[in-house]
């Protein structure tokens, strides 16, 4: 993930599903608690797809379904793609993960396995990791 892609259409259906996953149960059962790691690319990396671009969800009438699927959720995208600088940290800032999601936010550096133990780290209690 980059951050000048943070918030587009795929980002809203994996955080959607996330926000149900650990949201409490019908019976008063406890939410899942969260952990999101995040495969983290430098803005210097190349951009080889067009991924980011996608957010007319956002924008255009004729996708309005997104907006009924998670009306909150929507309004926190939509936050997060027009009103400032897109990135991984305002989608941490925006809410659009339930509140104690712990979160990794380093970027992916070429020893792979000591970024994943930091991270793990970092989501050890969590009930459900996001990667």
């Amino acid at each position: 993930m980059q951050d000048c892609y943070a918030g587009d259409v795929g980002d809203f259906g994996k955080y959607a599903l996330l926000n149900r996953l650990c949201a409490e149960d019908g019976n008063g059962g406890p939410a899942l608690s969260l952990g999101v790691l995040w495969y983290c690319f430098t803005e210097d990396e190349p951009r080889e797809h067009n991924d980011g671009k996608h957010i007319g969800y956002l924008q255009h009438s004729k996708y309005r379904e997104f907006r009924r699927c998670d009306p909150c959720l929507w309004e926190k995208m939509r936050k997060v793609v027009f009103c400032g600088r897109r990135s991984i940290a305002t989608v941490e800032a925006s809410g659009a993960l339930p509140a104690g999601t712990a979160y990794y936010l380093e970027p992916l550096a070429l020893k792979r396995c000591a970024w994943l133990k930091a991270g793990r780290g970092t989501v050890a209690s969590a009930e459900l990791v996001f990667f």
